[in-house]
């Protein structure tokens, strides 16, 4: 709201004129002091990434469903604080247009600097479609302004071996320097690609064993042998990751203390030599809750040492006795004159070849159809040939019996309770796979017994069988948790599995199976994301509808998330979408498991509910805020006209009384006349209205 309708027009016309070189300009320019730390992502044509032109922009901050993951590998001095996944803080902004490709940005420096001479990692992602992601990309400050393209070829996702992501480079840097990152992957595998550029590469195992030497899940991927493997890879001796180890560790192993800590998994019990000491924030702060220090622990050296195949000799040599010097005798040397023996020369003997065709007819045979290998993807990894959902895993193959079913015997499983697996499909999570529904297949044993597990890929039935196996009649709850993309105060800050660990997402029964929670102060975003879990794990969970398919294109297409509507809560289903439009709201959550029927895992039911706050009302005439009009509004609106005094926000905007779009002695003359009790002349002074401010 300016005075002058000029000035507005020149204004404008400069604007204008600047936008229409807007997305030229951030492609070719790099960050500069005061302009925070942009990267940029070309958005891919390509069908799985959904329709360019369906990716969601907010109108007024131009945020985008597209995400941008930055997180520090090594070398930072300055803190570097990730953000969850997909949340909104990692929402990238619309750029434009260029070369007919959506261009988006993110300032990395949200998080903290990007220090030079430090390794970080980059991930774009988007909601898009059915979503995808890139593979992790190494980056240092050198590669602040560029942009980031998708290019042909996919793999793996280092952490979850179900998922597949695309490659992707740096449009204007060495593919050699910074690219597709080379990852240890959970299941101790080295996946190809290039290594930070700054981070020691004994690092990269060292992290690997702090990380997967308290899961006893990944611990048979992280035994003497295959890091053997990885330090032959990896070009560094055993010796070298455990002194990085110490490095690293130094400062938590002299606070920590001795510890063993023993966790069951499958046919042995693994006793996790420790070290426990109080736990420090990103800033370096120790932690206390309630009053008491937070614990935490490492694997102790001794455990790093056993798998790395390392003794205390190997740590600490002694010094050796220097060897005793013995003069060397010398012996002169006998020289043999060699013989020498002229070659004899053979005539060789040539016979001419004798070609006698022979005609062969083509036996005519139907074409042999290979049948498709069935397999067992599941969890605990002891059950399951020491791998957990792993596809590709020949130990699990099952066997074609005589009556067209396909069965396998797992051998002496102990007592367990929720063994869960699905039926692959010719070892690969893109081909059909099978459960119990749309869920996984689970059973519990009672003892150390053999199971068979049966499945008829007609009828697509499967079943377990065995002395010691049992099945839950009915679900018992314990506790239920909602769980997401926990950001500020959506969740209460707790991203996904963090929620089990506290009690702040503990939902209230309050009927008996209707459980509910609510978070307040929720700023708008459309994709925050929840679901239901029973008893601080993954083993009973409701979500939303799964994806359908197009029959046409064969593309998944996502099922919409209501807000304020009861709908069906899936079992292991899909996220649920919270679409929050207003700053400030209040979003409800509620489960319904009344009539859940734990035999088909169907009926229940779940409501989101998003309250928008109530906005403050403004009255056009009041620019002092007080709720009335009278002639001390006038007089700020005089001065206002002439640049004595500046309104903002709301106020600017009750200025403005006739309506013109300028300040002026017009709008202060309405005043007075509203103040006087004039029937008429004093136009909108004393309507109410609600502030919108103006798009950034």
């Amino acid at each position: 709201m300016k005075k002058s309708t000029k000035f507005i027009s020149l204004l404008l016309a400069v604007l204008m004129t600047v936008s229409c070189f807007t997305a030229f300009a951030v492609i070719s320019s790099s960050a500069a002091d005061g302009e925070g730390q942009k990267v940029y992502f070309q958005y891919p044509k390509s069908p799985k990434w959904g329709d360019p032109n369906g990716v969601k922009v907010n109108k007024k901050s131009g945020l985008a469903n597209v995400y941008c993951y930055c997180y520090s590998i090594y070398g930072n001095t300055t803190p570097y604080k990730a953000a969850s996944w997909q949340a909104r803080s990692t929402q990238c902004k619309y750029e434009g247009e260029v070369d007919g490709y959506k261009i988006f940005s993110f300032d990395v420096s949200v998080y903290g600097h990007i220090d030079d001479n430090a390794d970080y990692g980059i991930i774009f992602s988007t909601q898009n479609g059915t979503g995808y992601q890139t593979t992790d990309i190494t980056m240092s400050s050198e590669c602040i302004g560029d942009t980031i393209v998708v290019i042909e070829g996919s793999r793996q996702n280092a952490s979850d071996s179900k998922k597949m992501d695309d490659y992707a480079k740096w449009q204007n840097k060495d593919e050699t320097e910074y690219g597709v990152k080379a990852n240890i992957s959970s299941l101790g595998e080295l996946m190809p690609g290039v290594w930070p550029k700054y981070q020691p590469r004994a690092q990269q195992l060292s992290n690997a064993l702090k990380t997967y030497l308290f899961n006893p899940i990944n611990v048979p991927y992280f035994d003497y042998s295959h890091n053997m493997k990885l330090c032959q890879g990896l070009e560094v001796t055993p010796l070298e990751v455990y002194n990085q180890y110490m490095n690293d560790n130094a400062d938590f192993l002299a606070r920590g203390t001795a510890k063993i800590n023993e966790v069951a998994s499958g046919k042995e019990v693994y006793q996790f030599k420790a070290v426990e000491a109080q736990k420090k924030d990103a800033d370096g702060n120790l932690e206390f809750e309630n009053g008491e220090p937070v614990m935490t622990m490492i694997p102790a050296p001794e455990y790093v040492m056993e798998v790395l195949g390392l003794t205390e000799a190997d740590i600490n040599p002694t010094t050796a006795p220097e060897p005793t010097t013995v003069a060397p005798t010398t012996v002169a040397p006998t020289t043999v004159a060699p013989t020498t023996v002229a070659p004899t020369t053979v005539a060789p003997t040539t016979v001419a070849p004798t070609t006698v065709p022979v005609t062969t007819v083509p036996e005519t045979t139907d074409p042999v159809v290979a049948d498709d290998v069935y397999s067992l993807a599941g969890s605990p990894a002891s059950v399951f040939g020491g791998a957990e959902w792993k596809a590709d895993n020949e130990a699990t193959d099952m066997t074609k019996g005589e009556d067209g079913k396909y069965s396998i015997v797992l051998e002496a499983v102990p007592e367990l309770k929720n063994i869960q697996f699905k039926v692959i499909t010719n070892h690969d999570w893109a081909n059909p796979s099978y459960g119990d529904g749309e869920g996984n297949f689970v059973f519990n044993t009672n003892g150390v017994g053999d199971v068979t597990v049966t499945f008829d890929p007609e009828t697509k039935e499967i079943t377990a069988t065995g002395d010691t196996v049992y099945f839950e009649t009915e679900l018992v709850v314990d506790k239920m948790y909602a769980v997401g993309n926990g950001e500020g105060t959506w969740l209460n800050g707790l991203a996904w599995g963090d929620a089990f660990e506290s009690e702040d997402n503990v939902m209230t029964e309050v009927i008996d199976k209707v459980y509910e929670i609510t978070f307040t102060d929720i700023p708008a975003f459309d994709n925050w994301q929840i679901k239901f879990a029973a008893n601080g794990n993954w083993t009973s969970n409701w979500g939303n509808a799964k994806p359908t398919t197009d029959p046409e294109t064969g593309e998944e297409i996502p099922a919409p998330s209501p807000m304020n509507e009861t709908v069906d809560a899936v079992y292991d289903g899909g996220n649920i979408v919270v679409n929050v439009e207003e700053d400030g709201s209040t979003v409800k959550a509620q489960l319904d498991l009344r009539e859940f029927d734990f035999a088909t895992k169907k009926g229940a039911k779940y409501t989101i509910t998003v309250t928008a706050p109530e906005k403050e009302k403004f009255i056009y005439g009041d620019v002092n805020g007080d709720k009335k009009i009278n002639i001390d509004d006038a007089t700020l609106i005089q001065k206002a006209g002439v640049d004595l005094i500046a309104l903002e926000g709301a106020y600017l905007q009750a200025a403005d009384v006739n309506g013109d779009g300028r300040i002026s002695i017009l709008d202060a003359t309405a005043v007075q006349k509203y103040v006087a009790k004039y029937t008429d002349g004093y136009f909108k002074a004393g309507e109410e209205f609600e502030y919108e401010p103006a798009p950034v």
